[in-house]
């Protein structure tokens, strides 16, 4: 349903390029009905503008909806995963890691289907609806507009593997953090008792300042792709003035096919333009899947919270005392 929605959200925006090049050949043309030709064009651009927008916030309430859907899912089926596991597992991993797991990247998970998953369908419905009505004014002018984007393509994959790296890096970062502080706040009255907090403080600064490195390295890879976007879009744009002038001066093209040629590579611009942070939320989604999946393939045992007995032989059991004063009575 969010697909349908923004298909036609985008179809509705296709719409002003088309008029607007209607109003501008109308006009070069002149004439008496000139002019109630421009309003009845006014009027169908107010309305698609008006149900675009409609459409556009009703598609990304569903799509954005699905993606909190499915990270609810995924956290309710998580934990009943973890709680599961056998004791083995509860010993050697430790509970500030999977509290990272259970929440960051989960997050991250719910960015990749919701905000992630609209923007790689916008993008895709944008280049091939906004080439297409790009190649029907003028084919030539469309080739030449577009040499700049194997650039931008060429460029993504190319950083799209540091921002995984990056992302895996920085959550298992987070991980380290949130153990730390879960000790800590466990155990501050042994830490005030022993004089360990100057000692932990020092442990907890420099887990920050891994992190804040890690976080650093990904800001710069990211940094690094917008500009390169911008650069390409705006010799697109050079191209689609000087080259369409001239197919204006030739004959080739009317004064209001080279507004909407323009106005339809723009339309390109901003899911150009947003791809290196769509990227990032991919990447980054893909990390957090990928350690969630860890998470998921650990084998639980039957009971949840006990080895089977049948395999005691092979496995080390292990038991615990503890005595309670409850009521005057010692349990």
């Amino acid at each position: 349903v969010g697909a349908i929605a923004l298909g036609a959200t985008n179809a509705l925006g296709l719409v002003i390029p088309a008029q607007l090049k209607h109003a501008i050949d109308t006009l070069s043309h002149g004439g008496e009905t000139a002019l109630s030709v421009i309003g009845r064009i006014a009027l169908i651009i107010i309305a698609a503008s008006g149900l675009q927008a409609v459409v556009r916030t009703f598609s990304r309430v569903v799509i954005f909806n699905g993606g909190r859907e499915i990270e609810y899912g995924l956290r309710r089926d998580l934990f009943k995963h973890v709680i599961a596991l056998p004791q083995a597992f509860h010993r050697r991993s430790p509970t500030g890691e999977l509290m990272s797991r259970l929440t960051n990247d989960l997050s991250a998970v719910r960015m990749l289907f919701g905000p992630g998953i609209l923007n790689v369908m916008n993008t895709t419905i944008v280049y091939a609806t906004g080439v297409y009505f790009m190649l029907r004014l003028s084919p030539r002018l469309t080739l030449f507009a577009v040499i700049p984007l194997p650039l931008v393509v060429l460029t993504a994959r190319l950083a799209s593997r540091r921002i995984y790296r990056f992302s895996r890096d920085l959550q298992a970062q987070m991980g380290n953090l949130s153990n730390h502080l879960q000790e800590d706040f466990n155990g501050i009255a042994t830490l005030r008792s022993y004089t360990l907090a100057s000692q932990r403080h020092k442990r907890f600064k420099g887990l920050s300042d891994g992190y804040l490195q890690k976080s650093l390295e990904l800001v710069k890879t990211r940094g690094m792709l917008g500009p390169q976007f911008a650069i390409a879009t705006g010799l697109g744009t050079l191209i689609v003035l000087w080259l369409g002038g001239r197919e204006v001066i030739g004959g080739r093209l009317t004064v209001g096919g080279l507004v909407a040629f323009n106005a339809y590579f723009v339309y390109l611009a901003w899911p150009t333009l947003a791809l290196g942070w769509v990227l990032s939320l991919w990447q980054r989604g893909l990390a957090g899947w990928q350690r969630v999946r860890e998470l998921l393939s650990e084998e639980a045992t039957p009971q949840g919270n006990a080895l089977p007995l049948q395999n005691t032989t092979e496995a080390s059991l292990e038991v615990r005392s503890l005595t309670v004063e409850l009521g005057g009575r010692r349990i």
